[in-house]
């Protein structure tokens, strides 16, 4: 694969993609194999507002989501060690969906000057415990600060946006 990152988005990199995943153009990487639910990682980032905090911006996530998702669980954040960021927190969130599917979602906030990255994994419940050491790789291959180049990936690795 050479010596640079496997994928770039944004200023996100990440150094390794799992067995089994694919990449979607500017958006993340896909799970390819047999699943009931395309799980995936999505990575976008924005700008903080002047004057907030990492842990307020997180918190007003929060907010969206217990105002847009009825029942949803929500952890609490925590830190997680995210190469290339002065600072990052993980949250996870359980929810049910109106067709009565139950998901979980993994997000990571690395914030690095004023620019928050989100990378959020999603899965089914039921195949979270199995995709969890793919996650796992994800998490541990991201940098943040680290992008703005542009990906240099294996073509047979992509897959379309759904």
């Amino acid at each position: 694969m050479g010596a640079g990152p496997a994928l770039v988005i944004g200023h996100w990199s990440f150094a390794a993609i799992p067995e089994g995943w694919c990449v979607v153009e500017e958006y993340g990487l896909r799970y390819r194999g047999k699943a009931s639910f395309p799980s995936e990682a999505v990575v976008t980032e924005e700008e903080l507002e002047a004057g907030s905090s990492l842990k307020d911006y997180i918190q007003l996530q929060l907010n969206l989501v217990s105002q847009l998702v009825l029942r949803a669980e929500l952890g609490d954040p925590r830190p997680i060690n995210i190469t290339g960021a002065e600072e990052a927190m993980e949250v996870v969130l359980r929810y049910q969906a109106d067709s009565g599917q139950r998901f979980v979602q993994r997000q990571i906030y690395a914030r690095r000057g004023r620019l928050v990255g989100v990378a959020t994994l999603t899965s089914v419940e039921e195949e979270f415990s199995r995709l969890e050491p793919a996650f796992e790789v994800i998490v541990s291959a991201c940098r943040s600060g680290e992008g703005r180049a542009r990906a240099s990936h294996e073509p047979d690795r992509c897959c379309p946006l759904l």
